[in-house]
């Protein structure tokens, strides 16, 4: 049986909330060398790291996916990711810690993060030449820059559908580094601040990115998102969601069902919409992983929003 291989960051996600606007902690001062003190009214720890997140959204869907990532012994595998993921060929550090994501939100809903590498320093000891499955779609996010792009290369050599997202470390790649990478990517998916990222630092114009690429997915968060395919342009808006609790991995759910989509040979708008349904399901809940649906209501959800029907319990013929 064929599957899909997930190449990115495993991480610990803590939150906290500041009970100020933090614009007002620097009160238009100079802030040459000052001290920020602020208290904060939650600290919640969980389990995410981009693979992660998108495995499990997989995972709602009944695909099982195999892991190329890195973590310290510190990290707890919760026990559907142990059931349900391959870990096959996962790296656990003897010596560095598991990478750390800190985020602040502030009463303003303004975050700020801040993100300690860690194990995934040692993320190049999980190789693509061990995997032995037969692989049916490929996505490379946001990890160590040499790993990204020998995983990168590597699955375009054993010619595999590829989505390549870089994300936060699209900032600390030189332009060389993010040419290469653009080099392998099948399609192109971004949010609109890391598009104008990509584009300062490659010296792409957006209009040279949408003729470089087959689809190029550009999201808005709440505007919801912009798809160039082909010849086709189009817009999905946002699925309005009441209460709001926390917008980390919706980005991930996403893309997961973006991918999912893909496999299943449904058309990029359809996928798109599925993806924009998912990540609406993530944001009610707090942490990443922690949002549950069925396949019953994602059909009636498709048909209601979309007016789309999707058959989500035929199998694929591989």
């Amino acid at each position: 049986m064929k599957q899909i291989l997930v190449s990115g960051s495993t991480a610990y996600d803590i939150h906290m909330r500041s009970n100020r606007d933090i614009s007002e902690v620097f009160n238009g001062e100079n802030t040459d060398g000052i001290t920020l003190s602020t208290t904060s009214d939650i600290y919640e720890k969980y389990n995410g790291g981009t693979w992660a997140n998108i495995s499990y959204n997989l995972w709602l869907l009944w695909e099982n996916a195999i892991l190329l990532s890195a973590s310290g012994k510190d990290f707890y595998q919760n026990d559907l990711i142990k059931e349900k993921i391959n870990l096959k060929y996962y790296h656990t550090s003897q010596i560095l810690p598991t990478p750390t994501s800190i985020i602040i939100h502030d009463s303003s809903n303004t975050k700020m993060e801040f993100f300690y590498a860690g194990a995934m320093l040692e993320a190049s000891d999980s190789k693509i030449e061990y995997v032995e499955e037969t692989l049916w779609a490929a996505i490379v996010s946001a990890n160590h820059i040499p790993t990204m792009l020998e995983h990168a290369r590597k699955l375009q050599e054993k010619n595999i559908p590829l989505i390549i997202d870089p994300a936060q470390q699209t900032t600390q790649m030189s332009r060389e580094e993010l040419r290469v990478l653009l080099s392998y990517w099948n399609i192109l998916i971004a949010n609109h601040y890391e598009l104008a990222d990509i584009s300062n630092i490659s010296w792409y114009e957006e209009d040279e990115l949408h003729d470089i690429f087959e689809t190029v997915i550009i999201t808005y968060g709440a505007q919801g998102s912009n798809i160039f395919h082909k010849w086709e342009n189009f817009h999905i808006p946002a699925i309005e969601v009441e209460d709001a609790d926390d917008t980390t991995g919706a980005w991930d759910a996403y893309r997961a069902w973006v991918l999912y989509g893909i496999i299943e040979g449904w058309n990029m708008k359809t996928s798109c919409q599925l993806g924009t349904l998912l990540a609406s399901y993530c944001i009610y809940t707090p942490g990443s992983q922690n949002h549950h649906v069925s396949l019953g209501t994602l059909w009636e959800e498709m048909l209601t929003k979309f007016w789309v029907t999707i058959d989500f319990y035929s199998k694929r013929k591989y």
